[in-house]
């Protein structure tokens, strides 16, 4: 389930940047879930979903945050779970900005 879920994240984010034209390096996911006992036995808890983007620009930061939430937004799976979870996206610039 958490290997569909960072799947489901990259796919969509990598469609959302293609249709808004933006280019970055890298993105990488990771997704960890709690297991809590519940009444019936074990179960799901609370998923947490970290997203970490890399651009080539600083000027990209902003658009590459904002794109990364929508691409949580729009995530099919984690859509469709009924569970509690947290986003965590960090963008990183690869090559510092030279002041010349």
């Amino acid at each position: 389930m958490l290997g569909a879920i960072a799947s489901c994240f990259t796919t969509t984010f990598r469609e959302i940047a293609d249709h808004s034209r933006f280019e970055y390096v890298d993105l990488q996911m990771e997704v960890r879930c709690a297991v809590a006992q519940e009444v019936t036995g074990y179960g799901f808890g609370e998923i947490s979903i970290s997203a970490n983007l890399t651009v080539a620009h600083q000027e990209d930061h902003q658009l590459g945050v904002k794109l990364l939430h929508k691409a949580k937004a729009h995530c099919l799976v984690s859509r469709a779970l009924n569970l509690q979870q947290t986003f965590n996206p960090v963008v990183t610039v690869a090559v510092p900005s030279h002041v010349g």
